[in-house]
C-alpha cells in the first residue's frame, strides 16, 4: 500500500480527482477536463475513488485479477474500508453489490475480483453483501484497453437487475 496516491479534498465535485491544495473552501468546483465537457454533463451518482490509478495500485489490481491474489485484494479491500468515512456517512448505502462477471469469464477467472474486494468491505463496514441483485447479461470485451466512450459503449446492456425491490 506504499506509494498509493490518497485522494483528499478539495475534488472535483463531478468526478472526484483531486482538486489543487489553496487552503480556501473549493465545494462545487470541477476540474479542468469536466471544465471542458461542459455543464451538461452531470455528476456520477456517488461514485468516489479513494486512490488515483498509479503505478502501485495498478500492480495490486493487476495482482487480484490476473494472479489471482486473494491476500492482496483483502489489504485493498482494507485500505478501501480505512478511507470510506471520507466521503460517506456511515449510513450510505443501504447494500453492497460487486459487479458481476459474465459466466464466461468466471469460468476463465475461477473467481470474480469485486467479490473479493467487496466481502470484506461489507463485513467490516457491517453493510450486507448482494449477490444476486444484478446480473451480467452480455459478454463483453477487457475495459483495460478502451477509452472512456469506448467503456460506455462496451458496458451498454450487458447488466439486468434481477432483484428491483432491492435496488432503486
Amino acid at each position: 500500500l506504499e506509494g498509493f496516491e490518497t485522494i483528499r479534498e478539495p475534488i472535483c465535485s463531478r468526478c472526484g480527482y483531486p482538486l489543487p491544495q489553496t487552503g480556501t473552501a473549493r465545494d462545487g468546483l470541477l476540474c479542468p477536463p469536466c471544465l471542458s465537457r461542459g455543464p451538461g454533463r452531470a455528476a456520477p451518482l456517488t461514485v468516489r475513488s479513494i486512490t488515483l490509478y498509479s503505478r502501485n495500485v495498478r500492480e495490486a489490481v493487476l495482482r487480484v485479477k490476473f494472479g489471482g491474489q486473494a491476500p492482496v485484494a483483502r489489504s485493498l479491500s482494507h485500505y478501501m474500508t480505512d478511507h470510506y468515512h471520507r466521503f460517506y456517512p456511515a449510513d450510505a448505502f443501504q447494500s453492497i453489490l460487486p459487479v458481476p462477471l459474465h459466466p464466461t469469464r468466471l469460468r476463465e477467472r475461477e473467481f470474480n475480483q469485486s467479490i473479493l474486494l467487496a466481502r470484506p468491505l461489507a463485513a467490516r463496514l457491517g453493510i450486507p453483501l448482494d449477490l444476486d441483485a444484478v446480473e451480467r447479461v452480455r459478454h463483453t470485451l477487457p475495459q483495460s484497453a478502451s477509452t472512456e466512450t469506448d467503456r460506455r459503449k462496451n458496458l451498454r446492456g450487458a447488466f439486468r437487475v434481477r432483484r428491483p425491490e432491492r435496488v432503486k
